[in-house]
């Protein structure tokens, strides 16, 4: 079990890339959206602190351009505990000693939302955001 009373407690973890999205936080007053782009969400399947189990770790847009992560490649670091995760999407983020222990090479078996690597943010914001259902 993570201590969340304990401030910068950072837990090792370890495991396979699922997927990567864009981290990015949107402030609504009224009829006015913004969005801020704080860097990317490596969905990963693996273990912390003992544990096996799927969770999300938020990392840097440096960290992204460094390593070119993408899914299927094997990393480990180290991070701290988001501090409320009812207003986070990751369980973790402050990520540090990040490392890429094995490239996935070959074709991803499941299919997560990318194959290789993900765009850049500057990418995202060209894009646009999409709604995903009519009724959200």
């Amino acid at each position: 079990m993570l201590n969340k009373g304990h401030k910068n407690l950072k837990v090792v973890w370890k495991g396979t890339i699922e997927g990567i999205q864009p981290r990015i936080r949107l402030m609504r007053s009224y009829d006015e959206r913004s969005h801020t782009y704080l860097g990317y969400e490596l969905i990963i399947n693996g273990v912390v602190e003992g544990e096996n189990r799927e969770f999300i770790v938020a990392i840097g847009k440096a960290a992204q351009s460094k390593n070119c992560f993408q899914a299927g490649d094997q990393v480990r670091g180290m991070s701290e505990p988001v501090p409320d995760e009812r207003l986070e999407e990751a369980n973790f983020y402050k990520t540090s000693k990040l490392q890429i222990l094995e490239r996935h090479s070959g074709k991803i078996e499941k299919s997560p939302p990318w194959h290789g690597v993900v765009p850049d943010l500057d990418t995202y914001r060209r894009r646009g955001h999409r709604i995903l259902a009519a009724r959200t």
